[in-house]
């Protein structure tokens, strides 16, 4: 748990030292992609089909700037200087990857969203039997995994030398099955606040996924600073 205290602690310091550029991402970050997100979740929602397209097409900042906005995150727990041109010239260098990232998520999240849906229908034939319960609760924890590995994923791309999306989910899902306790709580931390977000309005247009942003790769720098420590701390030939 001290490693968890340590993230926790330094998430804290990393994001007083850069607060003012970190709020104003934050809100670059939701002007360009909380427009897209909620179109394309309430025309689901409604079967909208306009509005879908909609918010596909208001969508398209959405990768661009959740890069950029982790690649901040990562220099500012690096303790390098940052600027607000930083922020777009860090975007153009992994358009690519952002791109990839993005078209991906936009693929996985809906058929896991509808499997949840459509297994957890009370109304259906299979709603409150085993068979429906079972098979709800495989795609809400897939679901949930999936979460927590693009948190971590976001935090490996500007780690890698080559980050391609494959060794990107492939590092990420180790670190998190190796060092389940300080990458859930991580998360954990991410979805409270996340719900004090919700009743204080404010918190989501200043400063909500910045946070996420730094926490998560504060999550990733000890982890793996830990990790190093104890490969260095075992006996030769172990």
């Amino acid at each position: 748990m001290s490693l968890v205290w340590t993230i926790i602690r330094k998430t804290f310091s990393d994001i007083w030292s850069e607060s003012f550029l970190l709020i104003l991402f934050n809100v670059i970050w939701v002007l360009g992609s909380a427009p897209g997100l909620l179109l394309l979740a309430y025309g689901a929602i409604t079967r909208a089909v306009l509005l879908l397209l909609i918010g596909f097409i208001t969508i398209i900042p959405w990768p661009f700037l959740t890069f950029s906005l982790f690649h901040m995150a990562y220099e500012v727990g690096e303790g390098k200087a940052i600027g607000f041109r930083r922020f777009f010239v860090l975007g153009r260098q992994v358009w690519r990857q952002a791109y990839l990232w993005g078209g991906m998520n936009l693929v996985v999240i809906p058929i896991l969203v509808a499997n949840i849906s459509f297994y957890s229908n009370p109304d259906a034939p299979w709603g409150g039997n085993t068979i429906g319960t079972v098979v709800s609760s495989f795609f809400i924890s897939i679901a949930i995994f999936w979460m927590v590995l693009q948190e971590f994923a976001l935090t490996v791309y500007p780690r890698l030398e080559k980050p391609g999306i494959r060794n990107t989910l492939s590092f990420a899902a180790q670190i998190i099955l190796r060092w389940p306790i300080p990458a859930l709580s991580a998360t954990f931390i991410s979805l409270c606040f996340c719900l004090i977000s919700f009743f204080i309005p404010i918190l989501p247009i200043l400063i909500t996924f910045s946070f996420i942003a730094v926490l998560a790769n504060r999550a990733m720098a000890e982890i793996l600073a830990e990790d190093s420590r104890r490969k260095g701390d075992k006996p030769a030939g172990t």
